[in-house]
């Protein structure tokens, strides 16, 4: 297992020469192997000296890929695992004696008792990082074995930006009779929120309908229930929003509706005002219309009167309803002929107008 080059020759006087000595190892079975080399001459005071060489043919060396693990940039807290591949590349059995991660750490490895891994041959060892506090996580499995590196580092990186979280508010809707009800939707996650609407019901609608939020951004929205066309009677639906929320990914507002038999609608066009508008015919025979605006949410009340102050018809009866424009029919056929008084109160807002019956 020993070779040199030269194997003789001549040294003139005070010259030198050089010998390379080489070492084979290849087919030695792993342990210490010791020798002499002779350098033969014809120096009267040294015809022999004696270069001693001594190797030792055990190497225990752990070979771990990846080097690093890198979870990369993650929005979900569901698990993901990596393999770790660990190599025998000595030739001396190799024992991995612990797997340590940082007790706080949110990695956990397949670990659990020692492995022995032969010469030339791997092991696997499997690592999950579940995400639990958002942000960067930088931290070492620290891998121990009876190798001549006793302690191998392997670092882990992670960014966790926490999924986007949709919140609403309202949850739930009450409408009287329709009108127009302030919303807001809020990402209360760490990555954008993208979100849509869907609506099954005509008399339903939402603005904007779809958008995307950013951390912690607002979306002030306007839902409008429009009861022109329905008959009296109670409604129900829901308004669904869809997200990449992982956790909700549909929500619901529940959306219900009573339509009062009085037949009153809403073009929910935003009033420049509380009062009436137009009463349409006036002069009217038997039927006609009444308009009128509300700016704000409360209870409303629509009376006719005859000219000596008696209640006649009682035409909504302190409705709580919403801001917007609404119409009424009022009906008097049965009344005679002459001038009726018209009058709307909400909270303490109070108007009135006069109407002329014509037979």
């Amino acid at each position: 297992w020993i070779s040199w080059e030269p194997e003789e020759g001549e040294i003139a006087p005070d010259d030198e020469a050089q010998v390379m000595v080489t070492v084979n190892l290849d087919g030695l079975v792993a342990g210490i192997y010791a020798a002499s080399l002779h350098f033969l001459s014809n120096d009267p005071n040294n015809p022999d000296i004696a270069l001693d060489i001594m190797i030792n043919t055990v190497y225990r060396h752990i070979e771990v890929t990846p080097e690093e693990l890198d979870f990369g940039i993650v929005d979900d807290p569901e698990p993901r695992s990596e393999i770790l591949t660990v190599s025998n590349i000595g030739n001396v059995l190799l024992t991995i004696t612990s797997v340590r991660i940082h007790p706080d750490s949110p990695l956990v490895t397949d670990f659990e008792n020692e492995i022995h891994i032969e010469p030339r041959e791997s092991s696997e060892i499997t690592v999950t990082y579940t995400p639990d506090v958002p942000g960067e996580l930088h931290t070492q499995i620290l891998i121990s074995s009876n190798a001549d590196e006793a302690l191998l580092r392997v670092p882990v990186y992670a960014l966790y930006i926490s999924p986007p979280t949709i919140g609403v508010d309202p949850l739930i809707i009450e409408s009287f009779d329709g009108g127009e009800y302030p919303m807001t939707l809020t990402n209360e996650g760490g990555s954008p929120l993208e979100w849509s609407t869907t609506i099954d019901a005509e008399w339903l609608s939402i603005e904007p309908s779809a958008g995307q939020n950013d951390f912690w951004v607002e979306t002030n929205l306007v839902l409008s229930i429009d009861t022109t066309g329905l008959a009296s009677g109670n409604y129900d639906t829901d308004l669904i929003f869809n997200s990449n929320d992982p956790v909700t990914p549909e929500l619901a507002i529940g959306i219900s509706l009573e339509v009062t038999e009085l037949g009153v609608s809403g073009d929910f066009q935003t009033p420049e005002g509380f009062g009436l508008n137009t009463i349409y015919p006036n002069p009217f025979n038997s039927t006609s219309t009444i308009s009128f605006s509300l700016d704000t949410q409360g209870e409303v009340s629509l009376q006719m009167f005859d000219m000596t102050g008696q209640l006649l018809r009682d035409l909504i009866p302190g409705t709580n309803m919403g801001q917007g424009e609404y119409k009424i029919i009022v009906e008097a056929a049965d009344l005679p002929a002459g001038s009726y008084s018209i009058r709307l109160q909400q909270n303490d807002n109070i108007q009135t107008q006069t109407i002329s019956l014509i037979k």
